[in-house]
């Protein structure tokens, strides 16, 4: 029963002997390729406790290390592809508060990111809290859509190649008919291309005019769109028109019941007024 007791005792006690908490990591989930970042690492020492060290790892490759007890190579930097370290705005926010600013980040700087915040006197209590940063290239050219006719007849094959520009992550693409999306008869590949290791794709629609989805009775035109999707929420479009033409020409709309009604009565009318003008001569 003693020992029992004690055993409980001292689980309840270990919280006791170390307070140190990393309260959170901030920074951006994406950067631009070439641009730099702000990253905060906020903490809670134990009551009574200084701070060793503050220390920041790229993919577990430690890339900064501030000591603030140390008057001489307080800072050290440990360079690392990729990223630049601007230490005149790094440092200190305030106690309890470390930020790290990054510049030129590239493709090689993307990855998980920690602070480990390390106390000076024994038991030297160290605790770490990390977040992934990515990577972003934005488009420098437009999607290009080619091979769409200018007129297609019922039951024809329409065939359309869409190319999307260098970007970083690999990219979706989606076909639009009409606003309406299209999940079948798409071939797509994608591939890196040098010189910045830069994801394209091509991607082939093939189909047959007018797909079942499109009410062609009442719409004559065919708007295709190739979408490129980067991320949700950042997507770039390229939209080319057609015209779906039958035997005859240019499908017409129908002779609504409207338009027939106001044909009669214009009829009644000529009829009427021409009794009148007999009737006065």
């Amino acid at each position: 029963m003693f020992c029992w007791l004690s055993v409980v005792w001292m689980c309840c006690l270990v919280p006791e002997l170390s307070t140190l908490y990393l309260i959170q990591v901030t920074a951006p989930e994406y950067v631009v390729e070439g641009e730099g970042a702000e990253l905060v690492c906020d903490y809670q020492p134990t009551p009574g406790q200084f701070i060793d060290s503050i220390k920041w790892y790229l993919n577990s490759s430690e890339i900064y290390r501030i000591v603030p007890s140390l008057t001489t190579d307080r800072v050290l930097t440990f360079p690392q592809p990729g990223l630049k370290v601007d230490l005149h705005r790094s440092g200190l926010l305030r106690a309890g508060s470390h930020r790290l600013v990054l510049t030129r980040i590239t493709r090689h700087g993307q990855g998980r990111y920690v602070c480990q915040v390390t106390e000076s006197s024994p038991p030297f209590n160290t605790m770490e809290r990390g977040l992934v940063i990515k990577t972003l290239a934005f488009p420098t050219k437009h999607l290009l859509v080619s091979n769409l006719e200018k007129e297609y007849h019922q039951g024809s094959q329409l065939r359309s190649l869409c190319v999307t520009p260098p970007v970083y992550p690999k990219p979706k693409v989606q076909w639009f008919i009409n606003n309406i999306k299209l999940n079948e008869m798409i071939s797509t590949e994608c591939k890196v291309v040098q010189p910045n290791s830069l994801w394209t794709c091509s991607s082939h629609l093939t189909l047959t005019v007018p797909p079942p989805a499109v009410k062609t009775s009442l719409e004559r035109r065919l708007t295709l769109t190739c979408s490129m999707v980067l991320l949700p929420g950042i997507t770039y479009n390229a939209t080319k028109e057609s015209i779906l033409v039958s035997s005859s020409g240019p499908l017409e709309e129908p002779l609504t019941s409207n338009s027939y009604l106001i044909y009669n009565i214009h009829i009644f009318i000529f009829n009427q007024l021409l009794i009148l003008i007999m009737f006065m001569l």
